[in-house]
């Protein structure tokens, strides 16, 4: 557990940094990584968190948290990833402002030199993206920079439900480099999705879809013209024209499972299942934002989840998808001494308790329908 932000910014050079809680932390939070930021929680911080990596930033979860605290994506006072490696299986959601990608190009020998200069591709890939500004001040009250990203330090922060974004503000904006944008869910609530502004990215495999009553903006932008452009095999509603490749994209309803609590998974009959384009998968993508395999049933879904109905509720200890009262007794009894269990989630939530005294009391027999974890699982009489 890292207690400062001095202690944060000190994470120079070659550096793991794994398994820690960041809450409620003012100020910068990072120094300049090469190395690994994975498995930690960034919640309730009023921060700007810059990165400068090559390396991986993997299974994070960046999140507004309680109060009216928040943590700041954006230009000056927010999260900047300047990096060239791999972003991947994060979970951003209710945050202030925009997330912004800063890619890089290669310095590793001199000017003139072959390939000095020459942008390294960023792959930004199984991310969960909703939530983004939804509590942020007006675009007119940003320091007057005409920077739609900026936020001003000196509001209140949680600037309330009202605001009103310009059409140009950014969900996830990409700038420099090259990107390999692959197989993420964005939930896009103000301004537009994705917005890319480089001379060579790819956008495949991704779900931007627009929040009901979301008006203006575009769920995929590209920003100028770059000399390679690629979009294909996406599930959006809107995007800009002039893309050297355009093909396989899909403008139906994605069909997540509940909007309203946050699961993003589709539902069955998504033509978001198998429906995305597997010769633009990156090697980096092994697996989903679930941990499930990234591709499934001969071809890859679209989105940050592969649609999986195979997993087992944890307590389900002999395989038989069916909750035993000694099962349940057992996992609850472990949940109590707060033990760790022999299959993920090795810490026991609280609701898969829940969900496993549901699945007791309805039957035992239980299957799961490919949503999220763990109102996967449901009594086989009720689906």
């Amino acid at each position: 557990m890292v207690q400062t932000v001095r202690e944060l910014y000190k994470l120079n050079g070659p550096t793991t940094f794994e398994n820690n809680e960041i809450r409620g932390f003012a100020g910068s939070s990072f120094g300049n990584i090469n190395g690994r930021i994975a498995e930690n929680l960034f919640t309730g911080n009023a921060t700007r968190q810059v990165t400068a990596l090559a390396g991986v930033i993997e299974d994070n979860i960046f999140e507004l948290g309680e109060g009216s605290s928040s943590m700041n994506f954006g230009t000056g006072t927010g999260v900047d990833f300047s990096l060239s490696g791999t972003v991947r299986r994060n979970i951003f959601r209710e945050l202030l402002g925009s997330i912004r990608v800063v890619g890089s190009v290669s310095l590793d020998s001199f000017p003139g030199d072959p390939g000095y200069g020459e942008p390294q591709t960023t792959i930004f890939t199984e991310n969960l993206i909703s939530g983004i500004g939804k509590s942020a001040r007006p675009q007119e009250d940003n320091q007057g920079t005409g920077d739609p990203n900026v936020y001003d330090p000196g509001a209140a922060l949680g600037g309330g439900s009202e605001t009103v974004f310009g059409d140009d503000y950014c969900t996830v904006f990409f700038q420099s480099g090259a990107f390999s944008i692959l197989n993420n869910t964005v939930a896009r609530t103000v301004g537009s999705g994705l917005c890319v502004d480089s001379n060579s990215f790819t956008i495949a495999n991704n779900i931007v879809w627009a929040a009901p009553g979301v008006e203006g903006g575009y769920d995929i932008q590209q920003i100028g013209y770059a000399d390679a452009s690629v979009l294909v095999n996406n599930i959006f509603q809107t995007a800009t024209e002039f893309w050297d490749i355009n093909e396989g994209n899909i403008n139906l309803d994605p069909q997540y499972f509940d909007v309203g609590a946050g699961d993003l998974h589709v539902r069955t009959g998504s033509p978001a299942i198998n429906a995305g384009a597997d010769n633009r998968l990156s090697a980096e993508q092994v697996y989903d934002l679930d941990g499930n395999a990234r591709v499934l049933n001969g071809a890859v879904d679209i989105g940050a989840y592969e649609r999986s109905t195979t997993a087992l509720h944890p307590a389900d200890t002999n395989g038989d998808n069916e909750i035993s009262k000694d099962e349940f007794d057992a996992y609850n009894t472990a949940w109590r001494s707060n033990a760790v269990w022999e299959s993920a989630p090795s810490i026991i939530p609280i609701d898969f308790v829940s969900r496993a005294g549901y699945l007791l009391q309805s039957g035992g027999e239980y299957e799961n329908i490919g949503v999220g974890k763990p109102a996967t699982w449901v009594p086989v009489s009720s689906n």
